[in-house]
């Protein structure tokens, strides 16, 4: 009776073949089928158009018209939004945002008729790339920005800032920042006011209480990124984070009484006096909470916030402590978060010789004496993540652990792409003569040479690194692949975080996503996964719970 219930596999290579062909073989039908549908072959007088008009499916989604006032969106929104689809692969014959080559007729033929054909539309292109909802000013803006990829250097029409969207309304002075009904009035209400674009009303308590459900936070974080068919900070890019929170928190307040979230800064209601707001905090440049120490000869400006565990934030090359801000903000509820200003940048002073990352980051470790403060979890961004690498091979005992975010170990084309080679020297040979010889033009001069120049950090010397390390990078970051992976391989207690459809700015563009991951590591107690064994473990745990 056993014997007609025991299972054909018998050892652990058996298993892991299994375990492959029932991988493999899937995919490998997929494929097929994928190329039996559409391996049919192209007609003959068939153009790339024409190819789009026959499998176009029975189907199409509607562009939403934007939220926010007309006119608004920059034209990096508007190639996001809608040109990016056939400008960046080059479909139905589209000219490829980059190729030079392809685009200097146009760029030859001037701005004025280029700008008629992207409206009008030409060939295969439709006018306004498809949206018939964009204005002449939004298309012309999504022009220049493609052009000027390639260097043509012509002038994007200006984007209304939130002032001039809101020139008729009385102006409310509280740390320079407008109320939630004020932003509402200038941005949200054209389609939070009648529901546009399937937009909740405001007033619709039912509307209101199904997203207040799903969490304030995700519904502040869809308005400061966009969801659907409204933009990002509902189309005003000038908009702060507190403003959007607060015109959120007005929306929700008036929609789902029953739900009422805390007001940030300035009360949601109308009837809120500016009196009782609370300034906001600018980083990198507040008094109440910035101290200077000396080091080496250099004065050193740093900020400390929160209390909890000590994090120490170091920031990329030519900023500040500013940068840090979606950081700061999020980790001082919970950690006592340290931040400096690098030798000769910021608030911090001058140094009279060369700047290294050696010294820099030994500017850190003296911070850290200073302070009597220590061991610190460290997050590096870019520069910073260079020096947070160091501060774990120079200075181990100082370090809990480490998250370096697009960190290299040299300057070469073998770490860096040419492209940003090429902006770094470009940088240097356009500053005008009169600026090199300015302070801050010295100070710029100095920074941007050390990037060409440095750093020098040999792979191996990674491998003396003890403290757990999460190395962070883009998928479009302008540091190599392949480069980041020769970091996380040399370090050996270490994890790999490569963001999807991200940039070198991560930390700014998407602060919600990157502070999340880099929270989660310095929280959670360090494991190193076994490719083999928790594989395994994970697939026994599978088949258990499928029994």
């Amino acid at each position: 009776m056993s014997d007609q219930h025991e299972s054909p596999i018998k050892n652990w290579k058996q298993l892991v073949i299994v375990v492959a062909l029932a991988f493999v073989v899937p995919i490998a039908l997929i494929v097929l089928l994928s190329q039996l549908v559409t391996g049919g072959p192209k007609g003959k007088n068939e153009s790339d158009s024409d190819v789009i008009a026959r499998i176009k499916p029975v189907g199409q989604v509607a562009i939403a018209a934007p939220a926010g006032p007309k006119g608004a969106l920059t034209g990096e929104q508007v190639y996001q939004q809608v040109c990016k689809t056939c400008h960046e692969t080059g479909l139905a014959g589209a000219l490829k945002v980059g190729d030079k080559a392809a685009w200097a007729k146009v760029v030859a033929q001037g701005d004025k008729l280029t700008f008629e054909h992207a409206i009008k539309g030409i060939r295969a292109m439709p006018a306004r790339g498809g949206n018939p909802d964009l204005e002449d000013v939004e298309v012309q803006r999504a022009v220049v920005f493609m052009v000027n990829k390639v260097g043509a250097g012509w002038k994007e029409p200006a984007v209304p800032t939130l002032a001039a969207a809101t020139a008729t309304m009385p102006a409310v002075s509280v740390g320079g920042e407008r109320s939630g009904e004020q932003v509402v009035a200038a941005a949200c209400g054209k389609c939070h006011q009648t529901g546009e674009g399937g937009a909740p009303r405001i007033g619709d308590r039912a509307a209101w209480t199904k997203r207040v459900k799903s969490g304030y936070n995700i519904v502040v974080q869809s308005a400061l990124r966009g969801h659907a068919g409204m933009p990002a900070r509902g189309g005003l890019a000038e908009l702060s984070d507190v403003e959007v929170r607060r015109a959120v928190e007005y929306m929700m307040n008036s929609g789902a009484a029953a739900a009422t979230v805390a007001p940030t800064a300035v009360a949601a209601a109308p009837a809120a006096a500016p009196a009782t707001a609370k300034p906001l905090v600018k980083y990198g440049s507040n008094s109440a909470a910035g101290r200077t120490f000396t080091h080496d000869g250099v004065a050193l400006y740093y900020e400390v916030y929160g209390a909890g565990d000590p994090l120490l934030l170091v920031h990329g090359n030519g900023s500040s402590i500013g940068s840090f801000k979606a950081q700061i903000d999020h980790f001082r509820k919970r950690y006592k978060v340290i931040a400096m200003d690098s030798r000769d940048q910021g608030k911090s002073g001058d140094s009279p010789d060369e700047i290294t990352y050696e010294k820099m980051t030994d500017d850190l470790a003296a911070l850290l004496d200073h302070l009597k403060i220590g061991p610190v979890n460290v997050l590096g961004w870019s520069d910073g993540g260079i020096e947070a690498l160091l501060l774990g091979i120079r200075h181990p005992a100082k370090v809990t652990k480490i998250a370096a975010m697009a960190a290299n170990l040299n300057p070469s084309d073998e770490a860096l792409f040419p492209e940003i080679v090429a902006l770094f020297k470009s940088m240097i040979d356009s500053m005008p003569a009169a600026q090199m010889d300015t302070p801050q033009g010295k100070r710029e001069l100095k920074v941007t040479r050390m990037m060409l120049d440095h750093p020098h950090i040999d792979a191996k010397a990674l491998e003396a690194i003890a403290a757990p390390t999460l190395v962070l990078a883009s998928d479009h970051d302008v540091i190599r692949d392949e480069h980041t992976l020769e970091i996380y391989h040399h370090i050996p207690n270490s994890q790999l975080c490569i963001f999807p459809n991200a940039t070198h700015f991560v930390p700014y563009d998407d602060p919600a996503l990157f502070n999340a991951t880099v929270e989660r590591f310095f929280r959670e107690p360090f494991v190193k996964k076994d490719r083999i064994r928790d594989a395994l473990k994970s697939w026994e745990a599978l088949k258990t719970s499928l029994e």
